[in-house]
């Protein structure tokens, strides 16, 4: 196979603060959703963007060349689950392997694109948010997160997760039900779209936990 060159472009895209984050994001305000306690202070969720991508190689190629850049978010969490396709993806600087099953777990800093960087086309369905404490963020691992989140602690895993159909259903209903409430844009939508995503934090702490007990029995 032919060598990608993997140029990294380290541009926050989501800011250079929390303010734009916010006006976008239209549910900072909203109290009792979720919290997450970290170092004496609390951080309160708010979701920032979601979507269903289709991508194909020839959007991103001059001359069968690949032309992609990674690019990075300096305050966002970004969960994205593959939905059909099949070809190769970047995280932190790696060619990945991306299929349906596969979910990327991209904590704020890390340089990514979701684009197929060889012939073919990729799927996926994502969700992009971010934990503001006024004017600062939140900015962990995922398994820090998860940790703080569940609070389980000492979670380990990398920046990619493969799961079964089933989990992988239940993510992309999530995700389409964050979609749908954000765009309803009253009170109770705005709970619900919070509530999906804490579904989603919940199974894969979950699904996460049952991997470290299949591989690690006697440590459970």
């Amino acid at each position: 196979m032919n060598e990608i060159d993997i140029d990294v472009d380290f541009t926050d895209i989501s800011g250079a603060d929390l303010k734009s984050c916010h006006k976008s994001a239209g549910m900072s305000s909203l109290p009792g959703i979720s919290k997450i306690s970290w170092d004496g202070r609390l951080y309160e969720m708010n979701i920032f963007y979601t979507g269903n991508i289709r991508h194909s190689f020839e959007q991103y190629s001059r001359g069968g060349r690949f032309t992609a850049k990674e690019h990075c978010h300096g305050d966002l969490y970004h969960l994205v689950l593959f939905t059909g396709g099949e070809n190769m993806f970047s995280l932190d600087g790696i060619l990945r392997h991306g299929r349906k099953g596969v979910i990327a777990l991209v904590p704020p800093g890390i340089p990514h694109f979701f684009v197929p960087c060889r012939p073919g086309r990729l799927s996926y369905s994502e969700v992009a948010f971010f934990f503001g404490s006024g004017e600062e963020a939140l900015n962990l691992t995922f398994p820090e997160l998860l940790s703080s989140y569940s609070g389980i602690p000492d979670l380990d895993f990398g920046l990619t997760l493969e799961v079964d159909d089933d989990l992988s259903v239940f993510l992309s209903g999530r995700i389409r039900d964050i979609s749908e409430q954000i765009h309803k844009g009253d009170r109770l939508s705005v709970f619900s779209a919070h509530e999906s995503l804490m579904d989603m934090l919940s199974s894969l702490t979950h699904h996460v936990c049952k991997l470290e007990q299949a591989n690690f029995p006697e440590s459970m």
